[in-house]
């Protein structure tokens, strides 16, 4: 299951940096101003960040809350680990098809394993992954 979720990091991870370009200005001003937020909460080594950006195996539990903190200050995971479907699609560019894209979140919200944590996680990843990285 590590391996799988780092796996899973790692693609996110490269998809959201290469597709942010997607993003309208004030997106990327927010998804950065979350991501330095959520680097000071949750204390990650911004080197694993970086490793996984270049496709490196990258784990631990500081980048597993990395990861749920960036998706929830974006608000597109509540507290309870939940898929914000509505903000989630308002973060899509124009020309996206918002209904392939609503079929996808509702794949994510359907994601349930063992921990509460690990069920955010792979939402999260989820969330990065069937948007292909726009988000």
């Amino acid at each position: 299951m590590k391996y799988f979720i780092a796996l899973c990091v790692i693609a996110a991870l490269c998809i959201v940096q290469n597709e942010a370009k997607k993003l309208s200005a004030d997106q990327q001003k927010q998804l950065k101003e979350k991501s330095e937020e959520c680097k000071k909460e949750t204390k990650v080594d911004p080197q694993l960040i970086e490793n996984a950006k270049k496709g490196e195996p990258v784990s631990g539990d500081d980048f597993k809350a990395y990861a749920v903190c960036l998706t929830k200050r974006l608000g597109l995971l509540n507290d309870a680990g939940d898929v914000n479907i509505e903000k989630a699609l308002a973060f899509l560019p124009p020309g996206e098809d918002k209904v392939a894209a609503k079929k996808s979140l509702d794949s994510c919200q359907n994601i349930k394993v063992d921990e509460a944590i690990n069920t955010k996680f792979l939402r999260s990843l989820c969330i990065y992954k069937e948007f292909k990285g726009i988000l």
